[in-house]
């Protein structure tokens, strides 16, 4: 509906002054409206300046200050008799904001044909044809998965949701660490500390967060310990049969509890991707096409982004092991040649867009067949008011802790209602602290 709405207010305005960029935005503030623009500024500064489209009408010329062109522009507005049905009433602040309120009586309508068309609602075949990879997730193993990694999953299943409602045939993806540092400090503690282990999932899972901890601490404290990690984190890589066992027992703890997770939240992969099954495929691909793509420098295999204004990066280090971007090369090769299709949509926090500009731009010169048809979409950062989250500390907010919170909240509230049986009440606060948390 907004997307609806807010084209119709862009044309209201085009039709008025004749600027065909019109940035409209969602104010923080409620009092400011429901949409407001900064137009009546940019265009007179566009005006004082020269760079005014030639389509603005002669009367705006010669307004005198952005707030006088701002009162032009919303008593030119008023005559919209189609936008008097979107728009209860236009105001202006502070220098020259433009702010638009919605009717009532428009959104209560239009809320009408959410529940009469549910999930018909808003779904067209403008990608049908098209085939759309969505890779989202991506939690480690041998950790909890956090609020952050919740925000991942909802963020990326709605992006997935999203395209199939335009007919897009979609495939769910995920990636995971299950092998690096993170896992030997894991598996480290756990071999020194030799715990008990719990019966349940969750309190397998529990464990290895904290057993992630213990090592973490170590690694940094001790340098006996730090050794003793770097080797294990060798043979963790060398698929050695001194780890492996407890390796993939202990993997397989962390798959099933995140599986069990991601069923809760509505979410079904068509597959998963391991870091361990593309490291060494990644580590060949750069080091076959060194000369060509890649080049070594002080012992390391770099990628000269800078060549192409972005960054250069390490992908393979000067000890010969594959880093997160060779691993890359062989991930995203590999879903094209098992699911061929026209778009390679990864989310992941922003802070790795520079990363995925220096990805791509590799993978292009591998293949050309990639141009275009690779997409990462950052989000922000989901931080505490601390700071940053850390699993290697443990200062985390768990994402089972975080829904179980809500729904517990919601099955309070339910508490007192007589009428409802145990099982409804309990289905009932699922359902709502489940869709409340999304």
């Amino acid at each position: 509906m907004s997307i609806v709405v807010k084209a119709q207010i862009k044309d209201a305005i085009f039709e008025v002054i004749g600027v065909s960029e019109v940035a409209l935005e969602t104010p923080e503030n409620a009092d400011f409206g429901d949409y407001s623009t900064n137009v009546a500024m940019q265009l007179f500064s566009d005006i004082k300046s020269g760079k005014a489209e030639s389509g603005v009408p002669e009367k705006y010329l010669h307004a005198k200050s952005p707030r006088e062109l701002a009162e032009m522009i919303v008593f030119s507005l008023k005559g919209d008799k189609e936008l008097k049905k979107l728009v209860d009433r236009v105001e202006i602040a502070g220098p020259g904001f433009i702010n638009f309120f919605l009717t009532r009586f428009n959104l209560v309508n239009e809320l009408e044909k959410v529940l009469g068309k549910g999930r018909v609602y808003g779904t067209s075949a403008v990608l049908k044809g098209k085939r759309v990879m969505v890779e989202f997730g991506q939690p480690n193993t041998h950790k909890l998965p956090h609020i952050g990694h919740l925000f991942s999953y909802i963020y990326g299943e709605s992006i997935a949701r999203l395209l199939k409602s335009q007919s897009a045939e979609v495939f769910r993806a995920n990636y995971q660490g299950d092998v690096g540092p993170h896992v030997a400090k894991c598996l480290w503690a756990y071999l020194e500390e030799k715990p008990d282990v719990p019966d349940s999932l969750i309190g397998k899972a529990i464990l290895l967060q904290e057993m992630y901890v213990i090592g973490s601490t170590a690694y940094g404290a001790d340098e006996n310990s730090k050794k003793e990690i770097d080797e294990i984190n060798r043979k963790i890589y060398a698929f050695d049969e001194s780890i492996q066992p407890v390796w993939e027992e202990t993997r397989q703890w962390s798959i099933d509890y995140y599986k069990q997770f991601e069923e809760r939240l509505g979410i079904a992969y068509d597959r998963y991707f391991y870091e361990s099954e593309v490291f060494k495929e990644g580590l060949n691909i750069v080091q076959g096409n060194v000369g060509k793509v890649f080049k070594e420098s002080e012992g390391a295999v770099i990628f000269e982004g800078s060549k192409y204004g972005l960054h250069d990066r390490v992908f393979v280090t000067s000890q010969g092991t594959p880093t997160y971007e060779a691993k890359d090369m062989y991930l995203q090769t590999l879903k094209m040649k098992e699911w061929p299709c026209d778009l390679l949509i990864i989310t992941t926090a922003h802070e790795q867009n520079e990363y995925f500009n220096v990805i791509f731009k590799a993978l292009e010169l591998l293949n050309p067949d990639f141009k275009n048809k690779l997409v990462h979409i950052g989000f922000g950062m989901v931080n505490l008011k601390e700071g940053k989250m850390s699993s290697r500390t443990g200062q985390i907010v768990g994402g089972v802790e975080l829904v179980n919170t809500v729904i517990d909240a919601i099955a309070s509230m339910l508490a007192d209602k007589k009428d409802l049986k145990v099982d409804m009440a309990s289905a009932i606060s699922e359902i709502i602290g489940m869709g409340a948390t999304k």
